[in-house]
């Protein structure tokens, strides 16, 4: 019997649990590459057209809560992240929820994408310029927090020795692993 308490938990249960945490990476690796989607969407957009309808939902939901930046394109960056990472915070659009219980999330994912310690954004103009168009390219990475106790102590302490990265290990130091995407940015040249 004390073979069995043993086995199960100095085997089974972690196991478990990193597979568990493993999913919850991957689910927030997709939604994280989906945000990075819309926030080049929305940068090719906003660098296309100062007065376009995400820097007026920029400027809206920027007074809603209180941000300063309306109308710059940064801003519409954030706010596009801010969007596509909200299934993080345990919200979407098409969900039904309340008003009130709907806003408490926008405020939970516009704050996940604004902290500098959770959110590092990197945009690259010009990796690719045709005489029609110029291709950018978006890079992400976010702090993920982690759930479950025994992968969540033992993965940023192995990913620690395999980074160099400021950001990365800050994120590492806080108990959160470091993911990233990438989106391409494409723009015509002409008006």
């Amino acid at each position: 019997m004390i073979e069995f308490v043993l086995a199960v938990t100095l085997v089974v249960l972690p196991l478990i649990s990193g597979i568990l945490e493993f999913a919850q990476l991957a689910t927030a690796r997709h939604i994280l590459a989906y945000a990075t989607q819309e926030a080049a969407r929305s940068a090719a957009i906003a660098a296309m057209d100062e007065r376009s309808s995400i820097v007026r939902l920029d400027s809206v939901l920027g007074s809603l809560f209180g941000c300063a930046g309306g109308g710059s394109a940064d801003y519409s960056i954030q706010l596009s992240f801010a969007r596509g990472l909200l299934p993080l915070v345990g919200g979407d659009f098409a969900s039904g929820v309340e008003p009130t219980e709907g806003l408490a999330r926008w405020q939970l994912a516009l704050t996940e994408a604004s902290l500098p310690n959770r959110l590092q954004i990197k945009v690259k103009d010009n990796v690719l310029q045709t005489a029609a168009i110029e291709v950018g390219l978006l890079e992400a990475t976010y702090c993920r927090e982690l759930f479950f106790v025994p992968a969540s102590l033992l993965i940023p302490e192995l990913m620690t020795l395999w980074t160099a990265d400021p950001f990365e290990l800050a994120c590492l130091a806080q108990g959160r692993v470091p993911i990233a995407a990438a989106a391409p940015m494409s723009r015509s040249r002409f008006p």
